[in-house]
Parts: structure tokens; sequence; C-alpha cells
């Protein structure tokens, strides 16, 4: 069994195209599928935000979620200033979709703005945000709470394919790596 992270989308037809447009979930499932053996996702993204749901305010949920979608923004297409503020407005006016129970908070521009001097004082500007950028506080914690809800459903995972008589790869990218204790899974002795 293949555990791994990101959604399945599928395979293509030979391994250099799949790493090229899949990336490495794509290689992963498409080895998977060389050696016969089953793979399946790991991570959940609808769960990880309900359980954040449970553990902030909508005012902290929504603002947490745009700025992590504009920093992977921003990354992936080093857009400028202008076009990072337009895809925010987008992301905004469309986060009712995707962030459900935070439709009556940062609904424009304006109340992220005022929403982003509250959370993050000393954050600098909310487009220039990247992976080197100290995170706010309440960030942080967010991403201590992911962090914890992820190695819990990875151990809880590895433990049930072990359980049942499987042996498990996991696969994980390096910032999403938990603790090596946190995933010593007690099953039958090694085979």
């Amino acid at each position: 069994m293949v555990l791994f992270e990101k959604p399945d989308l599928g395979i293509d037809s030979s391994e250099a195209i799949t790493i090229t447009r899949l990336g490495e979930s794509g290689y992963v499932r498409y080895l998977a599928q060389q050696h016969g053996a089953k793979a399946e996702r790991l991570d959940d993204p609808v769960a990880e935000y309900e359980y954040l749901r449970t553990r902030t305010d909508a005012t902290q949920l929504k603002l947490y979620y745009l700025l992590r979608t504009c920093q992977q923004f921003r990354q992936h297409t080093g857009a400028s200033k202008a076009l990072t503020v337009k895809a925010m407005q987008q992301l905004i006016a469309n986060s009712a979709f995707f962030l459900p129970g935070t439709e009556r908070v940062i609904q424009n521009m304006a109340e992220l703005t005022a929403a982003y001097r509250q959370h993050c004082p000393s954050g600098g500007q909310w487009w220039q945000q990247s992976p080197s950028t100290q995170p706010a506080a309440f960030m942080q914690h967010l991403d201590e709470d992911l962090r914890a809800f992820r190695a819990q459903r990875l151990a809880q995972q590895v433990a049930a394919h072990t359980q049942a008589g499987e042996r498990v790869l996991v696969v994980l990218a390096p910032s999403h790596l938990p603790a090596p204790a946190t995933y010593a899974v007690r099953g039958p002795a090694s085979r």
C-alpha cells in the first residue's frame, strides 16, 4: 500500500511525462501501478478544514486560508502585486464555496487589509508573504494544529493497513514529515 499526499490526478502515458505533468504524487502513483501496489490518498483537505474550524474563529480561519493560497499562487507563478491583488479579489469572491462558515467575514479587500493588520501587525504587506516570512502567531498555531492532525491521521491509516497485513510506504513532502515518534506503529512483526 502506498499512501500519498495531494489529489489523485491519475498518471500519464510514460514515467517522464507523469513526472513533468503531475509531480511527485503522480510519479508515486505511476510506480505503484507499475509494481501492482494499491495507492491511496493520505490527506483529506475537507477533514483538515473542519478540524481547524473547531480551533479558531472564522476571521482567523479565513485569513489563514486566503494567505496560504495567495502565498502558493505567488510562489508558483511569480505574480506581480497587481496580479496577486486581482487573484485575492477572486478568492474572496469565491470563498463561500471553499471556506464554508466564513461567509460573514473578510468579504472584500478592505476587510482583508483590516484583518491582516489586526492579526499580523508586524507581518509586512499581505501580498509579500512567502515561505521565508515569519508567520503571525495565530498562523503558527494553526500550522501546528494542522501538523498534529495530519500526524494523527497518518498514524491511524498506517496502523489500519499494517494491522490488515499490508506493507506500507508513505510519501510526504519534507515539510509535512512528522517527528519520528508520531508515526511509529506497533503491529505484527515485519515480514
